[in-house]
Order: C-alpha cells, then sequence, then structure tokens
C-alpha cells in the first residue's frame, strides 16, 4: 500500500509537470533517497526544480472486524536553485519559478487529492515548511517540505497460522545394510525398504 501510493503521486507529477499545464517542469521526480540529509549532500543536488517524496512513518489508529486502519505520513519536498541570488530562489525572477511558487502548486494538487489506490483516504492535513535558505553553502538553493497524512486498511492475520512453516510431512525409507530396487531418488521404495519413518505435524501420529 506504501509503495502503491509513492507510485501513485510520482506518476501525477511526472505527468503534469510534461503536460506543462503548471507553466514550468520538474527536472526531476523520484522517491526520496537521502539527498537532503546534510549540507554536503544538498551541495550534490543537480536537476532542479526537483520534486522529492518521501514515506515518513505509520501509526495504526483503530481497529474494524479484521483490520486495522493506519495512518501513513509522507513528505514531499521542493528543492529549488537560482543563480541571481537567495530571494530569487524563492520569489523567482520573472524567468525561473521560485520555490514559494512551487511550494504552493503542489499544495494546492495535492490538498484533498485522492490517490488511485484501493481502501485509501484523501490526502490530509498537508503543510509547507522550509528545510534549507542558504546563499552561500548551497550554491543559493531553497528547499521546503509539505508534509501531509493518508489512512488506508491493513487486513489483520491471524496468529493461529503460521506462515513461515508450510511443511506438513517428511517421509523416509532406509536400508539396513542397502539393498536393490531403489526408487527414483536413491533411496529405497516402500515395498523394499527394511524401515519407513512418517512424521506429521500431528501431535497424535
Amino acid at each position: 500500500m506504501i509503495g502503491a501510493i509513492e507510485n501513485d503521486i510520482i506518476a501525477r507529477v511526472k505527468a503534469i509537470s510534461e503536460s506543462g499545464a503548471l507553466g514550468y517542469s520538474f527536472r526531476q521526480v523520484k522517491t526520496y533517497s537521502g539527498e537532503l540529509r546534510h549540507k554536503a549532500s544538498r551541495a550534490k543536488l543537480k536537476n532542479f526544480p526537483s520534486f522529492l517524496l518521501a514515506f515518513d512513518r505509520l501509526e495504526t489508529q483503530r481497529s474494524l472486524n479484521n483490520q486495522t486502519i493506519c495512518r501513513a505520513r509522507f513528505a514531499i519536498f521542493i528543492a529549488v536553485q537560482n543563480e541571481r541570488n537567495e530571494k530569487a530562489t524563492r520569489h523567482g525572477d520573472g524567468k525561473e519559478v521560485g520555490a514559494y511558487q512551487i511550494a504552493i502548486d503542489m499544495l494546492a494538487m495535492f490538498t484533498r487529492y485522492l490517490p488511485d489506490v484501493e481502501g485509501c483516504s484523501a490526502i490530509e492535513n498537508m503543510s509547507i515548511q522550509p528545510i534549507s535558505i542558504d546563499e552561500e553553502s548551497n550554491r543559493k538553493l531553497a528547499v521546503f517540505m509539505l508534509p501531509f497524512q493518508i489512512e488506508f486498511p491493513v487486513k489483520l492475520i491471524s496468529p493461529d497460522v503460521d506462515l513461515t512453516n508450510p511443511l506438513e510431512a517428511i517421509h523416509t525409507n532406509w536400508d539396513t545394510p542397502p539393498i536393490g530396487e531403489v526408487g527414483l531418488d536413491g533411496l529405497p521404495d516402500d515395498e523394499n525398504a527394511q524401515l519407513t519413518s512418517h512424521v506429521t505435524g500431528d501431535a497424535n501420529d
């Protein structure tokens, strides 16, 4: 479910970006993989403006019959660079879009958006937060975060079912000492075996 939500949002941003409907296009649209962890990582960023989507955490909310309702938290990161100055990075300069405009566009695009993922709710509680606005160390780079949450059900699994051990029985034949007429796997078949062992998971066997 988490991966399906990520894929849906990424696909939506790519489609709208490529359509030109926003008046600008993202140079990079992908899931987050640590690019903003610290200044050294941010200094290596390329392809502006960038859209990065990160999964944050999941919390259980309530249980209903055989399922539990989970609330997943994600965050959109917008990274923008403008060589003129830090203000142009945030406000834009008439030619290149600024971080403020992109963040507002993403807020308008995804607030109450319902991903095409069965069972999940619409996106809720999205906000805009500055993460990095740095003129010198990060090459006039501005990074904004838009955290949001979304709910979906997870079907419960019965603890009485051991899904890790599908073995049902062991059947073994021996020769002591070995004799001829063996089965296809090199062990004596049932008719010629001198010893036979059959063990199942039933304690009464």
